[in-house]
């Protein structure tokens, strides 16, 4: 009878991946699983990479820096950027991106608001280009340029757990290019507490806030929550939404001047807290979505 295979094992020959570390509690355990299924050094045709938009917490910041250090990993660090000036194409292309650290690294929204004024338009839960140029596409950059990993796309791998299955059953089945040992490994949330209650360091904030603070997927109960405890931080989100405002030739479609379909970071800090009985005949406000991000 042949041997179950690791499923975090990545040495595969001709295979190239990418660890897309996000700088949550799950990618972190991915990240040190692979790391133990190699003797604590990734193969050399594996490549973790922290792509940050700006919104991070600082603790996130934090969190991936101690990861690196205690566990002797190269993260690669990079960001987004747009260029306006560039004449486009493969020889001088608009976006691109900049490697950058825990120190350099942009901590108010940068990146993001780069790509809003480069497109001139907002992210919703119906376009995701955030989650695709400033996280997807900005590690593939990186992976082209500075690891020279052309031909073929380097495969993704992703912190998704398996009690998320609808995060991972639709692309598992199209058997796209991207891997979650964790879905193949069985880890639940209650796996992801018990790794990091017996390690020596954590993340340090609550599930809801990371990894982009105010993210739009996160359900209209959460979002005010987190809103009425930081209400600082939507600040830059009302900007974006009033930026888009102000370039917009027409407001006839003004679900196309904020991120949520039928609010506006505005309203939700105006909005009074719904007491729990009647959130939980809110179904609109308490779900929430989450995305390719991760956590």
């Amino acid at each position: 009878m042949g041997t179950a295979r690791n499923p975090y094992q990545c040495a595969q020959e001709g295979v190239r991946f990418l660890l897309h570390v996000s700088g949550g509690r799950t990618s972190g355990l991915l990240l040190y699983r692979v790391l133990d299924a190699h003797g604590g050094r990734l193969p050399p045709n594996v490549r973790a990479v922290f792509a940050n938009t700006g919104k991070e917490h600082e603790k996130t910041l934090l969190f991936v820096r101690e990861m690196e250090r205690r566990w002797q990993v190269p993260i690669a660090w990079v960001e987004y950027v747009y260029r306006k000036e560039a004449r486009g194409g493969m020889a001088d292309p608009k976006n691109t991106f900049r490697v950058v650290g825990y120190e350099t690294a942009s901590r108010r929204g940068e990146p993001f608001e780069m790509l809003i004024r480069a497109h001139q338009m907002l992210p919703n839960a119906h376009k995701r280009m955030c989650t695709a140029d400033l996280k997807v596409e900005t590690a593939a950059r990186f992976a082209r340029v500075k690891l020279g990993w052309w031909r073929p796309r380097p495969h993704s791998i992703l912190g998704i757990r398996y009690d998320e299955p609808a995060r991972w059953a639709k692309a598992i089945w199209e058997q796209c290019r991207t891997v979650y040992p964790l879905v193949l490994d069985r880890v639940t949330e209650d796996d992801v507490k018990r790794f990091w209650a017996g390690q020596p360091f954590d993340l340090g904030i609550s599930r809801d806030l990371g990894n982009c603070d105010l993210c739009f997927m996160k359900g209209r109960w959460k979002l005010m929550r987190l809103i009425t405890q930081y209400p600082e931080r939507a600040d830059w989100w009302i900007e974006q939404e009033r930026y888009r405002r102000s370039v917009a030739r027409t407001v006839r479609k003004p679900e196309l001047t904020r991120f949520l379909l039928r609010y506006t970071y505005e309203d939700l800090r105006a909005m009074r807290m719904i007491p729990f009985e009647e959130l939980e005949r809110d179904r609109d406000a308490n779900e929430g979505v989450s995305c390719f991000c991760g956590d």
